[in-house]
C-alpha cells in the first residue's frame, strides 16, 4: 500500500468513524495497549533506528496506524494486481526510489515463532554483534554478525508480518530459488540482499560479502535442532 493510499484510507476512516472513535468531549477515554502490542512496536522502532535502515526499511508510521485502525478499513488494503511482478509468494509494488514487498500468507502460518533457524555456514571471523527478538512471544528475530571488515544481517520473520520497503533505486529485483523455495536478490553494489520463504517464515540476509558468498550463506540456513 502506498503512502497516498494509506492517507486516503486513514482519512476515510476518520471521516466515517470520527464521531464514535475520536470525539469524546464528555469523558477522558484512556486505552492501554497490551504487552504483546507494546513489545512488537518496541522491536519495530529499534529496527528503524538500526544502522542499515536506509537500505531496508520497515514503514513504522504505517504499521502502527494500521495496527490501531485496521478493523476500520482492512478490506481496502489489498495490493493492486497490476503492481505484482513475476514473484508468486511475494507481492511487490515498485516506486521510483523503493519497492514495497509483502509475503503472501495463506493463513496457516504460526502466530508466533515456534521453530528457530540459523546460518550454519557462518564464515570464520564473524561474531554475533547484536540480536533482537530471540525471546518467547516474538514475530521476528534479527541477528547482526560482524567481522573486522564485513557484516551479515540475518532475519527470520513470520509470513503475515513480513512487510519491507526495499531500496531499489537503480537496482533490480532478481527472482531466484533458495533451498527449493522462492526468493529474490537485489545487488546493491556493496550490499547483497536476499529474501526467501518457506511454508511458515520469511528469511532475509543482508551481506557485504559478495553475491556468491551470500548465496552460500542463504543455502546454509537451517532449523536449530533442540
Amino acid at each position: 500500500m502506498t503512502e497516498k493510499q494509506f492517507d486516503i484510507l486513514l482519512g476515510n476512516a476518520i471521516r466515517n468513524y470520527g464521531d464514535t472513535y475520536i470525539d469524546c468531549p464528555d469523558e477522558d477515554v484512556k486505552y492501554t495497549f497490551s504487552r504483546k502490542f507494546e513489545k512488537r512496536m518496541a522491536k519495530l522502532i529499534r529496527r528503524q533506528n538500526s544502522f542499515y535502515y536506509p537500505v531496508v526499511k520497515t514503514p513504522i508510521r504505517r504499521v502502527i496506524a494500521v495496527a490501531v485502525t485496521a478493523a476500520l478499513f482492512l478490506s481496502a488494503m489489498a495490493v493492486n494486481a497490476g503492481a505484482r511482478n513475476a514473484l508468486t509468494h511475494f507481492l511487490t509494488e515498485t516506486f521510483p526510489t523503493h519497492t514495497d514487498v509483502k509475503a503472501v500468507s495463506d493463513g496457516t502460518s504460526p502466530e508466533l515463532i515456534e521453530e528457530f533457524y540459523e546460518i550454519s555456514g557462518l564464515p570464520e571471523g564473524f561474531e554475533v554483534n547484536e540480536r533482537n527478538g530471540d525471546t518467547p512471544n516474538t514475530f521476528a528475530i534479527e541477528t547482526v554478525y560482524r567481522s573486522e571488515t564485513d557484516r551479515i544481517i540475518f532475519a527470520q520473520t513470520l509470513k503475515p508480518y513480513f512487510s519491507e520497503s526495499v531500496n531499489t533505486e537503480g537496482y533490480d529485483i532478481v527472482r531466484m530459488d533458495i533451498n527449493g523455495y522462492e526468493g529474490f536478490m537485489i545487488d546493491m553494489g556493496s550490499d547483497f540482499y536476499f529474501t526467501w520463504e518457506n511454508e511458515d517464515y520469511v528469511f532475509t540476509i543482508l551481506s557485504t560479502l559478495g553475491e556468491g558468498a551470500t548465496i552460500e550463506l542463504a543455502k546454509s540456513v537451517q532449523k536449530v535442532e533442540n
